[in-house]
């Protein structure tokens, strides 16, 4: 505090906590107003003098700090929420060793994970965005299973897959090239398609997008939805994180061609959703595709898995790593 006068809990300025203030003191103070309220509402429950020091602190805490932008967006420019945020998700990177995630992480079942976990990049929106498509309902959790692909093992590819994305595909620490549109086709979706295993990696996976990757949707769509869908998708939209909730548009397989076309070129857009793109099954052969590929055979040699990658005599072995 460095205005005069007592701090919000009646220490006198010389010896209430420093607030480093960026752009101004006044601009601190402004914010400091819009948290009157909340500071309010914790000495009315009983917090008293202690949650407000608790609540002064974080504040200090957060004006100081160096906060990712995409953390900022996502928490609505609230520097207090987006520092606790942002402190969760530093952690949950350094136990998981994040920063080389790439690196450390074979993917040994690569090619059996891409065969029955139908999903691939086909180019980039107009803006730049990179376009995701997934087919949903085509997902085999029984055959994964079996070949000893459980959800963790699951979980983890998909997390490799996050980290290429923003690491690698799209780096970027803002703008449309930090974002991306992901297409979920649920074509002949139903409620046998979620079975338990397909929950959890569905509930897990979801949730570590929305822990720790904020504001990297620019749009969601569903498309091809049948009329059972509705079921589903009620099981699915509480995971989405709210921010994210109002990027998603749901699309009858009349509208597809339509909704593509509206954020793509016809290069960028597969043949069968009304694009000019041919690029083999599963995209194998467009560029992104095909530097994925190569970039998880290089690192599997490197940690000594050989061709091919689509049975179960690694999984045991990935399990235990």
């Amino acid at each position: 505090w460095s205005a005069g006068g007592p701090s919000p809990d009646g220490t006198p300025a010389s010896t209430a906590a420093a607030v480093p203030v960026a752009g101004g003191l006044g601009s601190y103070l402004r914010g400091l107003v819009g948290r009157i309220g909340k500071w309010a509402g914790q000495v009315a429950l009983g917090g008293e003098r202690a949650a407000l020091e608790i609540r002064f602190i974080d504040v200090a805490k957060a004006e100081s700090e160096e906060i990712p932008l995409k953390f900022m967006q996502g928490c609505f420019f609230d520097r207090v929420e987006a520092s606790r945020r942002w402190g969760i998700t530093k952690e949950w990177r350094q136990e998981n060793a994040m920063d080389t995630y790439l690196e450390d992480n074979p993917q040994p079942y690569f090619d059996l994970i891409k065969e029955n976990y139908p999903h691939f990049w086909c180019g980039r929106t107009r803006g730049g965005a990179t376009i995701y498509v997934e087919k949903t309902a085509e997902i085999n959790m029984t055959n994964m299973t079996n070949a000893g692909v459980d959800v963790p093992i699951l979980v983890n590819y998909y997390l490799f897959l996050t980290e290429y994305t923003w690491t690698v595909l799209s780096p970027a620490p803002d703008g449309p090239e930090s974002k991306c549109i992901s297409v979920f086709d649920v074509k002949g979706i139903g409620l046998s398609s979620i079975n338990a295993l397909a929950w959890q990696f569905l509930s897990q996976s979801t949730k570590l997008l929305g822990d720790h990757y904020p504001e990297r949707a620019q749009q969601v769509f569903v498309i091809n939805a049948p009329l059972v869908f509705s079921a589903v998708w009620s099981l699915v939209l509480p995971l989405l994180p709210e921010a994210t909730r109002h990027k998603v548009k749901l699309a009858k397989s009349s509208e597809v061609a339509q909704l593509f076309a509206s954020v793509a070129d016809p290069e960028a857009i597969p043949a069968e959703y009304g694009g000019t793109l041919a690029a083999g099954p599963l995209n194998r052969d467009h560029p992104f595709e095909a530097s994925y590929r190569e970039f998880i055979y290089k690192l599997n040699q490197e940690h000594g898995f050989t061709p091919p990658y689509n049975s179960k005599r690694y999984a045991a072995e990935a399990t235990e790593s």
